[in-house]
């Protein structure tokens, strides 16, 4: 179907004389699995996608104008004091997370290691989204983090749910979030525990961020997940 979509814009350009930046071909073009890592779901590109497409995207801005200066060398990246890294396996309990539907409970029937772990079970669509958020943790600008969980299906969900990091302007991680920063969606194979994992960049303006398990108001499905962990990257 987005082949489709793709040429019928590429038509559209042609029949009308418009300049068409086709981020369909270079999406193609990067290949499947190293695709799997520029996106946090099925449709958002996460931080290191939307650099390819922005670069992609300046690049051919400046060919179709004709520019010729010398494209500037950025400057060095400012040196990040290293995070901490932070791990819930759900042992001990919720250990401060935030579970805002009666869908999500504490499971001890399965788990990826120990007795616990976070089950979502979603029988018919809800007026609200579905949310599991962490305790807030403190936001340091420029610094990167790898976020993981184990994730187990239980058949084919209908409806959309992922990994995300919300990013928030107080320290304590209330109020309205300021950027959602998608880590990774839906896994499509059920019946076994599958790794969730992503990296993500802490912009400038955010305090806090958690971490959030979420699944869209009109999903229905049963999910499980487990060991989720946040590693901050060495500069």
């Amino acid at each position: 179907m987005m082949d489709d979509y793709a040429e019928a814009i590429r038509e559209i350009g042609r029949e009308r004389g418009l300049t068409v930046f086709d981020m369909h071909a270079l999406l193609k073009a990067v290949g499947r699995e190293e695709l799997a890592g520029l996106f946090g779901d099925m449709a958002h590109p996460n931080q290191d996608g939307h650099r390819v497409i922005a670069e992609a995207l300046c690049e051919f801005l400046v060919t179709t104008a004709g520019i010729d200066t010398p494209k500037p060398v950025p400057p060095p990246p400012p040196q990040v004091p290293v995070g901490e890294a932070h791990a819930w396996d759900f042992e001990a309990g919720l250990q401060d997370w935030t579970l805002d539907s009666p869908e999500i409970s504490l499971d001890a029937d399965r788990a990826a290691s120990g007795r616990q772990a976070l089950r979502f079970h979603m029988q018919e669509p809800a007026k609200d989204h579905r949310r599991a958020l962490s305790p807030a943790l403190p936001a340091i600008p420029g610094q990167r983090y790898d976020i993981s969980a184990k994730v187990f299906p239980e058949g084919q969900p209908a409806g959309s749910y992922g990994l995300y990091v919300m990013l928030y302007a107080t320290p304590d991680g209330n109020g309205r979030y300021i950027e959602p920063l998608p880590v990774k969606g839906q896994v499509p194979v059920p019946g076994a525990w599958s790794p969730w994992a992503g990296r993500v960049q802490i912009p400038e303006g955010a305090v806090s961020f958690r971490v959030m398990l979420w699944a869209e108001r009109g999903t229905v499905a049963t999910f499980r997940v487990d060991d989720i962990t946040v590693t901050p990257v060495a500069p």
